[in-house]
């Protein structure tokens, strides 16, 4: 599929979100492996809804991608990226508020379809993020 360029005149649908940078004592981060294959990786996370706040949004997108609890430790700041969505014929600009988190609780597995939690090597995952993701994980290994 051919992603048309985005023209700077072009409106994009503003998506605001919550990620969170999951670190375990092994020195890996916590991914969703999303899609049938090829599998895309993120940072897990997802989209405000309603009147919810940032911290909300985050504690529940992260429970429903990987059944795991987590509390925020510190925010990591913020970054955005626009990208084609095929399903919505247009681009989407993203407005990720990134946290440095916590597992406190749950198990690991997602209720989401077509989702699958994993640990995986930081060399492994930088790559494959989006750019602003790669952000948030460059940054928390800065402060």
């Amino acid at each position: 599929m051919e992603i048309p360029e985005f023209d700077p005149g072009e409106s994009a649908f503003d998506r605001p979100g919550a990620y969170a940078v999951i670190p375990n004592d092994r020195g890996e981060l916590l991914i969703v492996k999303i899609g049938p294959p090829p599998l895309e990786w993120y940072l897990p996370g997802g989209g405000v809804e309603g009147n919810e706040s940032v911290e909300d949004a985050l504690r529940r997108e992260v429970k429903e991608e990987t059944g795991l609890e987590v509390e925020v430790v510190r925010e990591l700041g913020k970054a955005n990226q626009r990208f084609y969505v095929e399903e919505l014929g247009g681009h989407v600009h993203k407005l990720g508020t990134f946290f440095e988190c916590r597992v406190t609780g749950g198990e690991m597995g997602s209720e989401e379809k077509d989702c699958e939690p994993a640990w995986a090597r930081v060399d492994d995952v930088r790559p494959a993020l989006f750019e602003f993701q790669r952000w948030a994980v460059e940054r928390f290994f800065r402060l």
